[in-house]
């Protein structure tokens, strides 16, 4: 495939822009072939007869450039042409304003995107209608979940990593906004429910964690069918996250992310406070303790 057929393919990339997630990884992918051939953003600059500015904004997302940029740089770091047909799949539909992550059978460049946005992200906005989030789920919880998956190990580090994002210091602030259904809803038994809501009410007590529960006295509310996830991040777009049954899609529409901002400030005022809500979590941790006294609710963070 030569270059008027990969344009007429993938088309060319705009110019400086706000990068959106996938212009941002395709930037990180070819840092790391970059890294991978010994090369710097000087050398390549040298050896392509680019200004440094040029190639940065191509490994910082905000300039995608063309594809005859990205086979120029993949080229200048001895890629072979399978290599290259691969990176230039990446930039189809760069700019889209919803993308589609099909499903990879290795996990990692499954949730390479994610991971990335919850790395940047300051804020984070999530609701749970049906199970705990992800990013708040014990390990127990997490099993009875996946049940026999045969990756459920892999998925589980991969859960437990991305927690430990949340960990940091200068990590993002999460708001989960959970469905009073998920705090009864019996997963994995009676032991493995008590274990988690205590771990909510323990997640309460972080400076950066808020978690808020809609009553089911609400009846049906915004979005009470659709979890997402909303990002906002220094680097990048705003960007929905919301899982498919075999994929996840990724929106950065602005029309799209007003809406799902309109959402989450919907959400807010009809949630119950955090503390209410920490009070109605540790109510239902002591009804699934498996034994009278086996367990002792944790104490309720006050906000």
């Amino acid at each position: 495939m030569d270059f008027a057929d990969f344009t007429a393919t993938f088309g060319s990339m705009s110019s400086d822009r706000i990068p959106g997630v996938k212009s941002r990884l395709l930037g990180v992918k070819l840092r790391e072939v970059m890294a991978n051939a010994r090369h710097t953003g000087y050398s390549i600059a040298q050896c392509l007869r680019w200004d440094e500015p040029r190639v940065y904004r191509l490994l910082n997302g905000r300039r995608g450039g063309s594809a005859r940029d990205v086979i120029q740089f993949m080229t200048a770091c001895r890629r072979s042409p399978k290599e290259i047909e691969e990176m230039l799949r990446l930039c189809q539909g760069l700019t889209d304003p919803i993308w589609v992550n099909q499903y990879d059978r290795n996990l990692a460049v499954q949730l390479r995107p994610l991971v990335m946005l919850e790395t940047e992200a300051v804020e984070i906005r999530t609701l749970g209608h049906v199970v705990v989030p992800a990013l708040l789920q014990t390990e127990a919880y997490m099993r009875a979940l996946l049940g026999p998956a045969l990756n459920a190990n892999a998925q589980v580090e991969a859960r437990q990593r991305r927690q430990q994002l949340l960990e940091r210091s200068g990590a993002a602030e999460l708001i989960a906004f959970l469905d009073e259904s998920v705090l009864r809803r019996e997963v994995g038994g009676r032991r493995v429910m008590s274990e988690q809501l205590n771990r909510l009410l323990e997640l309460q007590l972080r400076k950066n964690i808020i978690i808020r529960v809609l009553p089911l006295a609400l009846g049906g509310y915004p979005c009470h069918d659709h979890e997402f996830t909303l990002y906002e991040t220094v680097t990048g777009r705003p960007t929905a996250h919301a899982w498919l049954l075999s994929s996840d899609v990724f929106i950065e529409d602005d029309r799209e992310i007003h809406r799902y901002k309109q959402a989450v400030a919907t959400l807010s005022a009809l949630a119950l406070s955090p503390a209410d809500s920490g009070k109605l979590i540790a109510t239902m941790a002591a009804r699934f303790c498996p034994e009278p006294g086996a367990a002792t609710p944790r104490r309720v963070a006050e906000r």
